[in-house]
């Protein structure tokens, strides 16, 4: 069974969360190095650099999948997901698409990067829908104030993703004392899941008590 945990690297403590995960349910812990998997630099992405943003995120999902297929047949949990990817392209250009900014794209450049995120969007569908067998979004947390307001865009657009595509996944609240205290019970609700005690179609987080706030 193959497990992704999403949600932005840092303001989450979301090595711990996972790994503490894998040790809960027998799992084996694969810790993906997104930096490794694009020779675009972040710094390179700074002052709304769309082009550079988008080639990086291309590279990054093009990493996971291959992470995903190298641990299809294996009980992992990897800590990034296709829906990463997605959400934070959507969130970024988004926010360099607002109307202080948008003199610095042509209507040919924003159509382009249109059709780009459309294309991600279909790719980060189809690797969940296809090759994840459960998915955790683990938000920042709500003391995290670096990037406040993109993170709070973030986690509401990777709520929406995940619940639009329909697949079995939990969600841990962003007001939270530590990431321990969600191990257990979400690893009780995959349990559940393996024994088909849940329902794998229904609707996202109908009744768990770790749900978003």
């Amino acid at each position: 069974m193959l497990i992704t945990v999403v949600g932005p690297g840092f303001g989450t403590e979301k090595t711990d969360f996972c790994r503490a995960l894998a040790q809960e349910l027998g799992y084996r812990f694969v810790s993906l190095d997104i930096d490794e998997f694009s020779d675009v630099d972040f710094d390179e992405t700074k002052n709304d650099d769309l082009k550079n943003f988008f080639k990086m995120n291309e590279d990054i999902l093009r990493g996971i999948e291959q992470a995903i297929l190298d641990t299809r047949g294996e009980n992992a949990i990897l800590d990034f997901g296709p829906s990463d990817v997605y959400t934070s392209l959507l969130t970024y250009s988004t926010s360099c698409f607002d109307a202080s900014n948008s003199s610095k794209f042509d209507k040919k450049e924003i159509a382009s990067f249109e059709r780009r995120l459309k294309q991600i969007e279909a790719k980060s569908v189809e690797l969940t829908q296809e090759l994840i067998d459960f998915t955790v979004h683990f938000p920042a947390n709500t003391n995290c104030d670096y990037y406040a307001g993109l993170l709070d865009i973030l986690s509401l657009t990777t709520y929406g993703f995940l619940s639009k595509i329909k697949v079995p996944a939990v969600s841990v609240p962003r007001e939270r004392l530590s990431a321990e205290e969600y191990v257990a019970p979400v690893a009780q609700e995959i349990r559940e899941m393996q024994n088909n005690a849940v329902d794998p179609n229904r609707e996202l987080m109908d009744k768990l008590k770790v749900t978003i706030n």
